[in-house]
């Protein structure tokens, strides 16, 4: 679960994790995914190990929408296998939303738009109420 807390906060120590855990899962977290590709592993003559993951995907998931994020990981172990770094590079995301959340807000906008052109074509002048177009638009 430490890979979520260090991927958004730029260095976290193990005794604040579970308050950083804590904070995440009361802001509307309801389970965080992380999907990996194979990693490529690299030992260095300090011990260290370091796995590369190539893609990897971390998905947030709230009550309403979930967050989807494509990057590279990077995990460095120490020589005891104890995870000494993680970093996630994101290289884009994506926020999801539930249709039945937005069709309505486009049911509305489709709506303005068609009052608008209505407008637009009925009337003779090339201007039209500007206000009545924000009051459909701001349903």
């Amino acid at each position: 679960m430490s890979f979520f807390i260090y991927f958004f906060y730029a260095e976290a120590i193990f005794e604040v994790l579970p308050q950083l855990i804590k904070i995440n899962f009361e802001s509307g977290v309801i389970d965080e995914l992380l999907f990996v590709d194979l990693p490529h592993e690299s030992r260095f003559s300090s011990g260290l190990m370091m796995l590369e993951y190539g893609k990897a995907v971390q998905e947030s998931v709230y009550e309403q929408l979930r967050v989807v994020r494509e990057g590279q990981l990077r995990i460095i172990f120490t020589h005891d296998l104890k995870i000494l770094s993680w970093e996630f590079c994101t290289r884009r995301h994506e926020e999801l939303l539930p249709r039945q959340l937005v069709a309505p807000q486009v049911n509305q906008l489709v709506h303005a738009a068609q009052k608008y052109q209505t407008t637009m074509n009925g009337s003779k002048s090339d201007g039209f109420c500007a206000q009545d177009l924000l009051v459909n638009c701001n349903r």
